[in-house]
């Protein structure tokens, strides 16, 4: 019956993944034996249902029975999930604390000591730095109520129960620990004292030169600005691994931080002291392009539209994002 479908997910809902199933069937099992006792030899009704889940109580103060008491730090309801999000977190910062100490090492081998050395600085303050933005994350959720059951509250009914969601609306884990290495990898790269070097065109033959895009004189007055819009895209992704679906909160949530996203990346790539002034003149003076060839002409007009093509490229790619969240929650909410 989808009345105690709806019960058995609500209260399996919030605890461990390893957890769910053993006690999905034994609430079903207990379910159907409080129904038979009720009911005996005849079928069981609704209204014999709705009584026998009342017995039972509140989803979520069933599912606080299942928890190890002990498990306080972010509340019962939602320390399953920070658990599992944490460790997630912890192992892809070191992954990409390793990823990006390979690539820089690739592109710099003469320096591979200092790129170790920074690889263990990173370590060092990135895997706490996890901890504490992860613990922030769910420490919000919790202030907020999103941990708690729906169904809560004094004089709780089975018509309380909220439909099961559709599967739908669920995240896949895949897409944010994919976007967290990358934001962590690029980050690990930004705040390296090489990186304005690495990120440019580089000429091989003649001896290895570089003509970078950003300005070097003044890339380092950006740098904790930049930081910070890394920040809250992993933050962002955090709360994706944390919700586990789309829920209107998240989808707001998502909204918001597109929103201040777009609006100080805009500010950073339209700024006249962010991109290297002299790109084009190094550019000959390297000989990449020769002034008055088909080349030169080409090159100079794509570097005179990149702000153009960047802006439409971010409008683009935050809107998509933003409305792709509110598609999977009403798609989740209409089959529900």
């Amino acid at each position: 019956m989808e009345m105690i479908n709806r019960y058995i997910h609500a209260v399996t809902e919030k605890l461990a993944p390893s957890q769910q199933e053993d006690i999905a069937k034994e609430l079903r099992s207990l379910i159907q034996d409080l129904l038979d006792e009720r009911v005996l030899d005849k079928e069981f009704t609704t209204k014999d249902v709705e009584e026998v889940l009342l017995e039972l109580g509140d989803p979520s103060t069933l599912a606080d029975s299942y928890r190890d008491a002990k498990k306080s730090l972010i509340g019962p309801s939602l320390f399953d999930s920070y658990i599992s999000v944490l460790k997630i977190v912890l192992i892809v910062t070191a992954v990409s604390v390793g990823v990006s100490f390979i690539v820089q090492s690739i592109m710099e081998p003469t320096t591979i000591l200092g790129h170790f050395t920074d690889s263990i600085v990173s370590l060092t303050v990135g895997l706490p730095l996890s901890f504490g933005w992860v613990t922030l994350v769910f420490a919000i959720m919790e202030y907020y109520g999103a941990g708690k059951n729906a169904s809560t509250s004094i004089s709780w009914k089975p018509s309380d129960l909220p439909a099961i969601p559709d599967p739908k609306g669920n995240i896949k884990q895949t897409g944010p620990i994919i976007a967290i290495i990358f934001y962590i990898i690029v980050l690990g790269l930004v705040v390296s004292t090489h990186f304005v070097n690495l990120f440019g065109i580089h000429r091989v033959n003649e001896g290895a030169m570089v003509v970078p895009f950003l300005n070097a004189e003044t890339f380092s007055s950006y740098s904790l600005f930049i930081v910070f819009l890394f920040g809250i895209a992993i933050v962002k992704e955090l709360f994706k691994l944390a919700f586990g679906k789309w829920t209107l909160s998240l989808v707001i949530l998502n909204t918001c931080i597109n929103a201040v996203s777009f609006v100080c990346i805009l500010y950073l790539i339209t700024s006249a002291t962010f991109w290297n002034p002299d790109f084009m003149t190094q550019l000959t003076e390297t000989g990449i392009v020769t002034v008055g060839t088909e080349g030169f002409e080409k090159a100079t007009k794509i570097w005179e539209s990149v702000t153009y093509w960047l802006t439409i490229i971010l409008v683009v790619s935050y809107l998509w994002d933003t409305i792709e969240g509110y598609i999977h929650y009403y798609k989740s909410k209409k089959n529900s």
